[in-house]
């Protein structure tokens, strides 16, 4: 006869761990008739008795086998960015978490429970306001960088970032530990000033895709364009004789600058557009 142990795991499952025999085992011992159990160790009772040999059986003598468990326990904690590496089990793990394992040593089995914290940030920057840069992640230290002259900005330390000259700038930031760097990113409208209402207006400011633009006065001749904040052109139309425009542009979330122009090329009026 045999008594068997049963653990749970961390998914509150169980299983079969252990199968326990009398060290004397006879067909007829009632080998598990009483089980306690008492921190690590579990007394197994039997109903009769035999001597080490396996004979002289005295009935109802009985007899207490006591087997001490080996398992232990051990915590560990790790702080890591993006990803984690666990040489005990091979695995790589990419969130933050309570994971287990067993690591089997001489026989004896130790349960391991690592509590994981995974840094993870997004390091890309975006345009902020009309002119300035900001980075998308809100958390921990940042430091900006001029990629044109591969030089920290001096006093740049802030999330949010208005250069004072043109040019491509990144972010370094720094959470937790964990340092990254973003692309660099172009900025070409520092310095251009915005003319409110003098020429044209247009509504609505943010929209979606269709804005409605009205002159001060009806327009001949002129091109409206419209650029991002990199400085591309996205849109043109010739203007003949219009006082207001309706317009659909193909825009994605951004900052754009709209640009009037006459034919002679002399007069330009420019107004910032949030998308």
């Amino acid at each position: 006869m045999s008594a068997l142990v049963f653990s749970r795991n961390e998914n509150g499952l169980w299983f079969e761990r252990e199968k326990l025999v009398a060290s004397d085992r006879h067909h007829s011992d009632n080998f598990g008739t009483w089980v306690s159990i008492s921190a690590s160790d579990i007394f197994v009772g039997s109903g009769n008795g035999f001597n080490e040999l396996g004979q002289d059986s005295l009935f109802k003598a009985g007899a207490v086998y006591n087997f001490s468990s080996c398992i232990g326990k051990a915590e560990i904690s790790e702080l890591e960015c993006d990803s984690f590496y666990w040489p005990l089990n091979l695995q790589t793990y990419y969130s933050s978490g309570v994971y287990y394992d067993t690591n089997t040593n001489f026989g004896c089995d130790s349960i391991v429970i690592l509590d994981l914290s995974i840094v993870s940030q997004d390091p890309n920057i975006g345009f902020f306001g009309f002119s300035g840069l900001a980075a998308i992640d809100s958390t921990g230290s940042f430091q900006w960088w001029n990629c044109d002259s591969n030089q920290l900005v001096s006093e740049a330390t802030s999330q949010t970032f208005l250069p004072t000259i043109n040019g491509s700038y990144s972010v370094i930031s720094n959470r937790e530990g964990c340092i990254d760097t973003s692309e660099c990113l172009h900025i070409g409208n520092v310095g251009i000033d915005l003319i409110e209402g003098s020429s044209f207006d247009f509504y609505p400011n943010p929209s979606e895709s269709l804005i409605i633009v009205e002159f001060s006065e009806t327009i001949d001749n002129a091109t409206l364009e419209l650029f991002d904040a990199t400085g591309n052109l996205v849109f043109n139309r010739r203007i003949i004789n219009e006082h207001r425009l309706e317009l659909t542009l193909p825009m994605v979330a951004g900052v754009y600058l709209l640009h009037l122009r006459n034919e002679t090329g002399h007069s330009s009026y420019k107004k910032g557009l949030k998308y």
